[in-house]
């Protein structure tokens, strides 16, 4: 079976849906928190240094259409590790 993957712009448009949402919605909130997993994923496979996974994630989140200071508020919300 074929697994069908989002385009990065069916992954922003999910974001723009559920950003405004995370902090009432559960959902919204898990949802954001997997993009933003999704976008350091992304920006790990393309580094190849500390300073390059930081371009690498701005050039994901250009990519996707993620604002800057959206993704990294969420990543701010992310629940600490136990």
């Amino acid at each position: 079976m074929k697994r069908e993957q989002l385009t990065d712009d069916e992954i922003g448009v999910i974001w723009a849906t559920h950003f405004p949402m995370r902090l009432e919605n559960p959902m919204s909130k898990a949802v954001c928190l997997a993009i933003c997993l999704l976008v350091e994923e992304k920006a790990s496979r393309n580094a190849t240094g500390d300073e390059d996974l930081l371009v690498e994630v701005d050039r994901a989140l250009i990519s996707i259409g993620i604002p800057r200071n959206e993704f990294y508020q969420t990543e701010l919300e992310r629940p600490a590790d136990d």
